[in-house]
């Protein structure tokens, strides 16, 4: 997955975004989070588990909140 997203960069800054911000894999458990792609390895084997908070956190700056929805006049 990693390779991938380096492969995957140069296209990303093609279309204006940022890719992976290195091309040296990382130590387990950094997270390379400043682009548009993202990539972080845990030390707990086969199980998505631990990267759910690093994924969030990446994922919540494309999440845009919008004004609550009133039901008064329901």
């Amino acid at each position: 997955m990693f390779m991938a997203g380096v492969a995957a960069s140069p296209v990303y800054q093609l279309l204006g975004k940022k890719g992976l911000s290195s091309s040296d894999f990382p130590p387990i458990e950094t997270g390379l989070m400043d682009g548009d792609i993202a990539f972080r390895q845990h030390s707990a084997g086969h199980t998505p588990g631990p990267n759910w908070p690093t994924f969030i956190e990446f994922a919540s700056r494309y999440f845009k909140t919008s004004a609550p929805v009133s039901s008064a006049g329901n």
